[in-house]
C-alpha cells in the first residue's frame, strides 16, 4: 500500500514494550488495508475481500489483547487496572464482531461507522490514552 491512511508513529503510540508495538503496527496495517480496499476510488462498497480482512482482523485483535493482557499481569500492573483494561478490551472485540457479522450480512450502512470507530476508539482512545496507562510497567 503506497499511502496509508494512518502511519505508525513512536512518539504517539509507542507503549515502550517491541511486541505489543508491533502487534499495533500489524493492527494498524490492517486498518489500513481496509481503509484501502472500502475507499478504492468506487466509493465505499462492500467486498467478499473486505468482510475477509475484517476476519483477520478480528482474529487478531483477540490474540493481540490475550497478549496484552498477560503481559499486563506477568508485570505486577494493578489487579484493578487490568480487569478495566480487560473490559475494554471485551467491548472493542465484541464492537468488531458485531461489524464483521453486519459486514457478512451485507449491511450496507456498516462501512461508514466501522473505520472511524476503529480509528478513533481503538486506534486514539484505546491505544493512546488506555494502553499508555500501562507503559511504565511493560516496557522493555
Amino acid at each position: 500500500m503506497s499511502n496509508p491512511f494512518f502511519e505508525w508513529d513512536d512518539a504517539l503510540y509507542s507503549v515502550g514494550n517491541a511486541t505489543i508495538d508491533k502487534q499495533h503496527q500489524v493492527l494498524l496495517d490492517i486498518l489500513n488495508r481496509l481503509h484501502a480496499l472500502i475507499h478504492d476510488g468506487d466509493g465505499i462498497k462492500n467486498t467478499t475481500e473486505t468482510a475477509a480482512l475484517m476476519h483477520e482482523l478480528t482474529k487478531y485483535i483477540i490474540e493481540h489483547f490475550s497478549y496484552e493482557e498477560n503481559q499486563m499481569q506477568a508485570s505486577a500492573y494493578p489487579a484493578e487496572k487490568i480487569e478495566r483494561h480487560r473490559a475494554e478490551h471485551d467491548f472493542l472485540t465484541a464492537k468488531v464482531q458485531a461489524f464483521e457479522r453486519r459486514l457478512d450480512n451485507a449491511d450496507p450502512t456498516v462501512l461508514e461507522e466501522m473505520l472511524p470507530y476503529l480509528y478513533g476508539n481503538w486506534l486514539i482512545q484505546h491505544i493512546c490514552i488506555s494502553d499508555m496507562e500501562y507503559r511504565p510497567y511493560i516496557q522493555s
